[in-house]
């Protein structure tokens, strides 16, 4: 948030980000919600988000809300960023 901001306008931020996420029904939706309201406080090249499968290392949803980077050609498993996944 910036720092000028007030108690009761970050308040309302984060409320109407809350609202906006609350009417996504579908996971590429959510991304690119919470890409475009994040973006209007914090500056980022790229934004994806995991969705895993109920009790399983599995995931159901790899969706990109701004700028997808190239991945190499690997199991998700052999990736750097699993280890931030398979900790969740």
């Amino acid at each position: 948030m910036l720092t000028g901001e007030s108690s009761s306008q970050r308040y309302d931020a984060v409320l109407r980000i809350s609202e906006d996420l609350c009417a996504c029904c579908e996971p590429e939706e959510l991304a690119k919600t919470l890409a475009d309201e994040i973006g209007n406080f914090v500056h980022f090249d790229h934004l994806y988000l995991v969705v895993r499968k109920e009790n399983s290392k599995e995931i159901a949803h790899l969706v990109w809300g701004r700028g997808p980077i190239p991945l190499p050609d690997l199991p998700m498993e052999e990736m750097p960023v699993w280890y931030a996944i398979d900790e969740l």
